[in-house]
């Protein structure tokens, strides 16, 4: 009986141990991932060239001055930024008196869904074949995005003026115009824009029409 007993251990022990071989291996669980962080607001800066021209007050057909403009733009995270303006007009015919002005900028923007209202203020220096001389500028602009592709800049304000007031400089702008995004990070833009004396007599008219791309 003794034996018998024996017998049967040995058997079911072999068992046993054969089933456990044919059992997969068992593989430690793989350590937990830890979930990325989240991707901080990044920087975006944009350049835009654009060419236009100016009229006499009260008309558009009759353009007096070409322009020429560039525009440099940094975003910084929260809604600031930093930029650079600079443009050339030249009076027509096309050997005509060229005048220059090179501003540098610091702003902010806020967004309200599809809205958004921005302001800036800088200093500047204007050139002309007479003299030059240093002035501050200040934007205030509102847009509206009508779709993903599509925004209107649907208003803005200009304010520039000499640091010294003998040089007459002070003028008042106001504009419109459309942002086409085409592609990624490519845009075309088209500005219109009416310039006021200190008065806000009418001085001239413009329109200027470019390409901004983003990087």
């Amino acid at each position: 009986m003794k034996k018998t007993v024996l017998a049967m251990v040995a058997v079911l022990a072999t068992a046993t141990m054969a089933s456990a071989s044919d059992l997969p291996s068992k593989k430690a669980a793989p350590a937990p991932v830890a979930a990325p962080a989240a991707a901080s607001e990044s920087a975006d800066t944009s350049v835009s060239l654009g060419f236009g021209f100016e009229a006499d007050p009260g008309t558009y057909n009759k353009a007096n001055k070409n322009l020429y403009t560039l525009g440099v733009e940094h975003r910084i995270p929260g809604g600031a930024f930093l930029g650079l303006n600079a443009s050339t007009s030249q009076a027509q015919p096309g050997d005509g008196v060229l005048t220059q002005n090179i501003e540098a900028l610091a702003g902010y923007r806020m967004a309200f869904g599809p809205a958004a209202i921005k302001g800036s203020l800088g200093v500047g220096e204007r050139f002309t074949t007479n003299s030059n001389f240093p002035y501050w500028v200040g934007r205030l602009g509102a847009d509206y995005s009508i779709s993903d592709q599509l925004t209107w800049n649907a208003v803005e304000y200009r304010y520039r003026n000499a640091f010294d007031a003998v040089n007459s400089y002070e003028s008042h702008r106001l504009g419109t115009g459309l942002t086409y995004s085409f592609a990624r990070n490519q845009a075309i833009y088209t500005n219109v824009y009416r310039d006021f004396n200190s008065g806000w007599d009418t001085s001239g008219n413009g329109i200027v029409a470019g390409y901004k791309v983003s990087f």
